[in-house]
């Protein structure tokens, strides 16, 4: 009997409703909305048109700042914004380009009024690009030598020498060719014109190579993917815990209760206590399990990024009990 491939021909509900409950979900519905919005203003003009492109590129800024490594980054609020910045300066100048090389072949006069628009603005955008894009290779790397001992930092030192090729040929269009294409010369508007088709392969190029990141978590993401470990030192005992990992979502602690002397020390019942001040949430309790002499453990969840007050109350036997507390944080 030959062999088959079995596939589903319908979509399964259950897979597209999983989706729009989270945020890539949320994500893909502000782009699309942007999409719509950026399709219609070519059918309007004056005012609506400039409205609606605007919305369309808010949009871009949006739906790249609610999902991502880069977006859900801690601290949120300052990573968010700078992937909102980041993503519509990209489109605002990515955006422009197509249509500034047309305008090089339309009339000499229309289109030294589409390069003086476009060369009073882009400044600005280019320098919210760097900006933004810097802030965020700093959160996302943490450490310099990050750049080139990990495959995050070597696919981001790629994108940054095309970026500075796509730089250079920017700048050579601004102080060179912008003033010769406003004195009408049309050798330099044809040369102006294969230089931003130029600017658009290597922005090809770039996109590429950042699709890269998608098989390349950052260091960040891999910090906080390791064991968190702390040590708690008190007149009455120490502690040794070890969180599963140092991020937020469900975690496992495992803790050694010891004297002061070095001894282990037994224990009735261990309590953890979490919570965290800086996030507004409130203590959340658990009772661990032993699992050892002088071992513990507990499964717990960190709902959110911050700093974490992790309380231990261990009782040693009806009328005695120790208290102790750590600081941790939480990626």
């Amino acid at each position: 009997m030959p062999w088959r491939c079995r596939y589903r021909r319908y979509p399964d509900p259950e897979v597209w409703i999983v989706g729009a409950h989270g945020s890539f979900g949320l994500s893909a519905v502000i782009a699309a909305a942007a999409l719509l919005l950026a399709s219609l203003s070519h059918r309007v003009g004056g005012t609506r048109a400039r409205v609606m492109s605007l919305g369309a590129l808010l949009g871009v800024g949006l739906a790249l700042a609610t999902t991502g490594h880069a977006a859900t980054a801690s601290p949120r609020w300052l990573t968010a914004p700078a992937v909102f910045v980041h993503g519509i300066a990209l489109a605002f100048w990515v955006g422009s380009l197509a249509p500034l090389a047309l305008a090089m072949r339309g009339p000499r006069q229309a289109a030294i009024e589409a390069l003086k628009r476009f060369s009073w603005v882009i400044p600005f955008a280019v320098a919210a690009l760097l900006a933004s894009g810097l802030l965020l290779a700093v959160v996302q790397l943490k450490r310099p030598d990050a750049l080139w001992t990990t495959s995050y930092g070597r696919v981001l030192a790629i994108k940054l020498m095309l970026i500075v090729l796509l730089l250079a040929i920017a700048l050579w269009n601004r102080l060179f060719l912008t003033p010769q294409v406003g004195e009408g010369r049309d050798k330099s508007r044809r040369l102006m014109r294969r230089t931003i088709i130029a600017e658009l392969v290597l922005v090809v190029g770039i996109l590429g190579v950042v699709g890269l990141w998608r098989f390349t978590p950052p260091p960040r993401a891999l910090l906080a993917a390791q064991p968190l470990f702390t040590h708690v030192h008190t007149e009455r005992l120490m502690a040794d815990i070890t969180v599963s990992r140092g991020r937020s979502g469900p975690v496992s602690i495992a803790i050694q209760l010891r004297t002061p002397d070095e001894q282990v020390l037994a224990a009735k019942a261990v309590s953890v206590t979490l919570s965290s001040q800086e996030n507004g949430v409130e203590a959340s309790i658990a009772e661990a399990r032993s699992s050892g002499e002088g071992q513990w453990q507990v499964s717990m969840a960190i709902p959110v990024a911050g700093r974490w007050t992790l309380a231990l109350d261990v009782l040693i036997s009806d009328f005695d009990q120790f208290h102790a507390e750590a600081e941790i944080q939480i990626h």
